[in-house]
């Protein structure tokens, strides 16, 4: 036997005696009769607890875990050998049994798979964001030679289908294609799927990483997208190829999943130990327990404690009531709208060592982490910048000062005014639309620099296709102060090719001497040889010149940044003495020094570019130097400004400086001191729509930008905060971080053409805390997750569906079809199966509710029918025969669109139809599943982005999102909602609704938040120092502000505590406190004219937030002490939004339909003029002008009544079958 041979068979009866041999506590032998049983289970895999194998074989159990691709399978042999000895018969029939090793001994993060871990067993753990449908993988292959019949059995090992080289049969040998006989073939269950780190796990500012894992067997489909797993496995890597199919030496890893675990329902994710228990209590007996909660929320925020507040109580949630017949959420959602108070890319932040940068390059994306000092325009004082926004196509305004000066940033961006009152200077901070022209603003004079390394070039080579002759030269590899000149002068005089090939400059034959100096710093910089001064070849403004032109392309590429016109951010990033060298020059190039008289004296910089003159105006305030544009001239003036810049950076030629030292002469004789502080405004220019970008300086909440003291705003900082101390917490932004949005989503990866369903963020923060930044941004086909989910919304097979194209077809025959025909596509759901069809180009009529048109079908599903069904009969003859829980469009009080569930549907309703007149429901009727109507199915279809599609004159609601397809729902998507929004105006206008405030969020979805709040940051002078105050004394640990601060570890585990622990019950005295704030609040509607208040949506917020705020105290309980501070924010809530701007009378409306009750009825008013005109004409067209007439003789609105025209005109309920006449469609 050899020596291979011996240790193969060593090992696999090391196995055997583990199986045989060990024992438990009980001294039971676990492992054999675990086999011995397998037979009456049906199983084929033996989970064997590697803690076990430790204590029975260390050694083995090592060898396990760094050779598992050489030692599972025999352990998988060693399981089958017993099994031949406990129940020969299954051990035949079955063959191949695995061993599933589970738990090993230390858990690898995610980000820290690594090369050393390739081909070793190892222990993951994560969320599954992604499952692909469960295939065959063959294993065993069987082949026929079609020539002599001969069978062949071939194992596969891999992905990629291996036939046999050549015919078995010695008489044949035949090569070439052999038939696969897959009847005959063994195969083996298989799934792909994603698994990404746990929130709770992820570093701050960094992205979660993924891995792929492969299942086969027994393990496939026991997981879903959302289910947090632990897996044990064999790390390996996949081959890269490039996109024409060539090998890349980079390989990708994949998991090979040999166990999986889905952790169970509700599992502690957060560890508590004794002592942490201990804490808990204490800190849940102080009487002030629930203020400590909010002030440890976000703590460097200063001031927002109502929106604290209500925070703290959604991290705590209501009690969930299940009840027999309806589930009653305990989930809070806030939402917070807040101006974003950004500035463009290009604007210019002053760091704290005197460096300038653009604003859009200090960070990658959203939320990045900075780190990174700025200053802050007082003085010498620096201010840490922690947080990198960005926020995609806001409306911007641009202000200029007097001098020049300009910041474009959106609408609400605050700058620092400076004004006189009662002899006294003060100064307020403003928003950019506040700004008036002759307002002065607060501005620097001038900034340290203490930058004295050179910075690095970045120069390369150009990359080369093919044999191209290249001219070697060298490519400096810092910036020094000979390099600045050179790019000074070019900037100024020079050129570069618009192919990268060449480059050159121009001198004035008066400077000779200059080209000498030029020439000489070229050949120490880049090794030009210095060519002969060439003839006069051109004049410019009636000056002769000699024009240099080199042919380098790697030279010409890397200086190819001189185009832009723009002082380069490699000088923007240097010390003084490059500074100063590259403006010498650059003024050498540009600059003169006319002097027309006292008074008109000055340094001069010509150009077209006044971005180019606004950086130089910048970069002179480091030497004190003040400057100011006058039409395409930035002018130093000042005659101490003039004496600095002689001192500080000069001219390079003999004629230029002794102008220079003639003017600096006149100037010392007259120079007045003047240090600038302030600049008035002299235009505001409103500037479209930009992406735009902000950096949090918590200290102090300021920095400067183009020499001008600028206010930062801080509003996706709290969502940050709680997403890192709610026990399951995500924060994302409103598109989602990935392609599943905020829901889930069926996709195709562009690799290997699988289908997929992938988990979004909402499924993710199960159980927890999804907090959503621009939620306004969010994609169209996950608006209505935010909706509580719904499970069977579908049609009965039965239901006809009418295509765009004029053909019909019943809903259930077009879509078992579909599975039928693309049976590949299908992706499984629990009790549901989803098939991606938008590519074959299906459309239904659908409604924005503005118009009708055309739309594709994006996806079909088929769900487990439920045991009833409803029939909806219509009063235009029709009926629909769909699932209970399924919503219908519904016309609400005041005029606007809601949804109701089939089951709870009123007869008489009335619901939105294609033409102007709704259509009422005549009857609804629940019918069992039997008889006639038996189907074991119920389907749907979907039509993004509306939801809805037209039958019979009729808009039907259709699946809304993955969720409303029966997945999302078992996905487990029961978050809390905390969302911010950005205002459609780019700055929030009290006097508007919240929907008008923020119109690409539909009322549906805002009706489903709790609460909302106004976020305006709008600073003050005491409000500013009081914030400063506070921030310093947090970071000096002043014992005030440590005793009412909770350690964000401790208020983690203090916050899942209370979750998993507390229900307490609402008191009876409670109950009532609540029962009074409603009925006070209904009163103000008793009157048949008045508005709705209030409605028991609103009711039951309050019953969550009293409870939630009960939870947080630990409390059995809810007290009156407890409802009190829900009722006054709920309270705030409907004063702030709830209240119709035109009558001043509450109105819930204003939330829940977008608009209020009175323009709802002068809405109705208005279409019942029209339609009595109609009458009076016979049917034929009205005059618009007539129409507009008779409404303002009812006195509406001559604007509202051509508003609605447009609407309506655009919803299809009226149409101009000739100009200036209207008639009902």
């Amino acid at each position: 036997m050899t020596e291979a041979l011996e240790e193969i068979m060593d090992y696999r009866e090391r196995f055997v005696n583990f199986l045989k041999s060990y024992q438990d506590r009980k001294e039971a032998y676990k492992y054999r009769d675990a086999i011995a049983q397998a037979a009456s289970q049906g199983k084929t895999s033996l989970v064997i607890d590697f803690d076990d194998l430790i204590s029975f074989d260390p050694d083995l159990a090592h060898d396990l875990k760094e050779r598992p691709m050489e030692l599972l399978p025999k352990f998988n042999s060693a399981i089958h050998d017993v099994m031949r000895v406990e129940n020969m018969m299954y051990a035949a029939k079955v063959k191949g049994f695995r061993a599933r090793i589970r738990k090993l001994d230390e858990v690898v993060p995610l980000r820290s798979l690594k090369s050393t871990h390739m081909g070793k067993l190892i222990m993951v753990e994560g969320i599954i964001t992604r499952a692909s449908a469960v295939k065959q993988l063959l294993r065993s292959a069987v082949f026929m030679c079609p020539r002599c019949g001969e069978k062949m059995i071939i194992e596969q090992t891999g992905n990629i289908l291996m036939p046999p080289p050549q015919c078995t049969n010695e008489a044949c040998a035949r090569k070439g294609f052999f038939r696969l006989i897959p009847e005959e073939s063994t195969f083996v269950d298989w799934q792909l799927i994603s698994v990404q780190e746990r929130p709770e796990e992820l570093p701050p500012g960094q992205l979660p990483r993924t891995v792929e894992a492969m299942l086969q067997g027994d393990i496939v489909d026991l997981s879903r997208p959302g289910d947090r797993i632990s897996m044990v496995g064999i790390l390996q890597a996949k081959q890269e190829f490039t996109s024409k199919g060539f090998r890349l030496a980079t390989f990708s890893s994949g998991v090979d999943v040999n166990y999986l675990e889905v952790a169970e329902r509700g599992a502690e994710e957060v560890a508590i130990s004794q002592e942490d228990e201990k804490a808990i209590l204490s800190l849940a007996s102080d009487p002030n327990v629930v203020e400590k909660i909010r002030n440890s929320i976000a703590p460097s925020i200063y001031a927002y404690d109502d929106i604290k507040e209500a925070v703290a109580y959604q991290l705590a949630g209501g009690v969930t009531k299940n009840l027999p017949d309806i589930k009653i959420r305990g989930d809070i959602n806030i939402l917070l709208v807040g101006d974003p108070g950004c500035l463009v890319a290009d604007e210019r932040v002053i760091l704290g060592d005197g460096r300038i940068a653009k604003i859009g390059a200090l960070g990658k994306y959203h939320l990045e982490p900075l780190g990174i000092q700025v200053q802050t325009g007082q003085g010498c004082r620096r201010a840490l910048a922690t947080t990198f926004h960005v926020y995609r196509d806001q409306p911007v305004i641009e202000v200029i000062t007097e001098s020049g000066k300009s910041v474009k940033g959106t609408y609400n961006h605050p700058l620092l005014v400076v004004y006189a009152e009662n002899g006294r200077m003060k100064r307020e901070w403003r928003r950019l639309d506040e700004l008036k022209v002759g307002d002065r603003l607060a501005v620097v004079n001038d900034f340290k620099c203490t930058k004295t390394a050179y910075v690095s070039t970045g120069f390369q080579p150009v990359v080369r296709n093919g044999p191209k002759p290249r001219i070697h030269k060298k490519l400096p590899k810092k910036l020094t102060p000979d390099l600045a000149a050179f790019l000074g002068y070019m900037l100024g005089s020079g050129w570069v090719s618009k192919d990268g090939s060449s480059f050159g400059f121009d001198v004035a034959e008066t400077d000779g001497e200059v080209v000498a100096q030029l020439l000489s710093i070229a050949k120490e910089t880049f090794g030009i040889d210095c060519p002969a001064i060439p003839e006069v070849v051109k004049k410019e403004r009636g000056v002769r010149l000699h024009s240099f032109h080199f042919d380098d392309g790697d030279l010409a590429a890397n200086l190819s940044f001189l185009a832009e016109k723009r002082v380069p951010d490699l000088i923007l990033q240097s010390g003084n003495k490059v500074v100063a060298s590259f403006l010498k020059w650059l003024y050498e190039a540009d600059g003169c020094t006319p002097d027309n008289g006292r008074g008109k004296r000055a340094i001069s910089l010509k150009s077209k570019e006044i971005e180019l003159l606004r950086d130089v105006q910048l970069i002179l305030l480091r030497f004190g130097i003040h400057s100011r544009i006058a039409g395409d001239a930035l002018l130093i003036r000042g005659g101490e400004d003039i004496i600095r810049f002689k001192r500080c950076i000069g001219f390079a030629s003999n004629r230029k400086r002794e102008a220079l030292e003639n003017l600096a002469k006149d100037a010392e004789s007259s120079k007045r001191s003047r240090r600038h502080r302030s600049e008035r405004v002299v235009a505001i220019l409103k500037g479209g729509r930009a992406d735009v970008y902000d950096i949090e300086v918590p200290d102090g909440n300021r920095f400067v930008v183009n020499g001008i003291i600028s206010h930062n705003t801080a509003k996706s900082q709290l969502l940050q905060y709680v997403s890192k101390i709610a026990p399951r917490g995500v924060y994302t932004s409103g598109k989602g971080s990935t392609a599943a949005g905020l829901t889930a989503t069926v996709i195709r990866d562009k690799n290997t053409g699988e289908y997929f369903l992938e988990a979004g963020a909402l499924v993710i923060s199960d159980k927890g805390i999804a907090c959503i930044d621009e939620i306004d941004k969010m994609r169209p086909e996950d608006r209505s997750a935010i909706h509580e989910a719904m499970e069977q919304q579908s049609y009965h097979p039965s239901f006809e569906l009418e295509f765009a194209d004029g053909k019909a077809a019943r809903i259930g025959e077009f879509v078992d079809s579909l599975f039928d025909r693309h049976r590949d596509r299908k992706v499984n759901g629990v009790d549901c199966e989803i098939l991606p069809v938008k590519d074959l180009g299906f459309e239904l009529v659908t409604t924005d509710f503005k118009r009708q048109f055309a739309a594709r079908v994006d996806r079909v599903s088929r769900h487990k029918a439920p045991p009833r069904f409803v029939k909806i009969s219509y009063s235009n003859g029709r009926s629909a025969v769909v699932t209970p829980e399924h919503p219908v469009f519904v016309i609400a009080e005041g005029g606007g669109i809601a949804t109701v569930c089939a089951e709870k549907v009123n007869m008489g309703a009335l619901v939105p139809g294609n033409a102007c007149c709704p259509i009422r429901i005549e009857a609804v009727e629940v019918l069992p599943n039997d008889g006639e109507l038996k189907s074991d199915y119920a389907y749907d279809v979907t039509v993004e982005p509306t939801h809805n599609f037209i039958w019979n004159g009729i808009v039907m609601h259709n699946t809304i999102s993955i969720a409303k397809a029966g997945i999302v729902v078992q996905l487990n998507a029961r978050s809390s909602i905390l969302a911010a929004a950005n205002p459609s105006f780019g700055r929030y206008v009290p006097e508007r609704s919240i929907s008008e405030n923020i119109n690409d969020l539909p009322v549906t979805i805002l009706s489903r938040f709790d609460l909302i709040f106004p976020l305006r940051d709008k600073p003050d002078e005491v409000r500013d120092r009081n914030m400063t105050e506070h921030i310093l004394k947090l970071h000096q640990g002043i014992s005030i502000a440590k005793e009412s601060i909770i350690d964000p570890i401790l208020l983690k585990k203090y916050l899942y505590y209370v979750r998993k622990n507390s229900r307490p019950i609402l008191t009876e005295a409670a109950s009532k406190e609540i029962e009074k704030f409603f009925l006070e609040m209904r009163a103000k509607g008793e009157s048949p004219d008045s508005p709705v208040p209030i409605t028991m949506r609103q009711l039951e917020a309050v019953i969550r937030l009293s409870e939630a705020r009960a939870k947080l105290a630990l409390k059995k309980e809810v007290t009156v002490e407890d409802v009190l501070p829900a009722v006054r924010l709920m309270k705030g809530f409907l004063f702030q939004f709830g209240i119709d701007k035109t009558t001043g009378k509450p109105d819930i409306d204003m939330v829940m339909v977008g608009h209020p009750k009175s323009q709802g009825d002068m809405m109705s008013r208005l279409f019942e003029i029209f339609i009595q005109m109609e009458k009076e004409n016979e049917g034929r067209p009205i005059k618009k002008d007539a129409f507009i007439n008779r409404a303002e003789m009812e006195n509406i609105d001559s604007k509202f009544v051509e508003r609605m025209i447009h609407e309506w005109s655009q919803q299809g309920v009226l149409y101009e079958p000739r100009p200036g006449e209207l008639k009902k469609a």
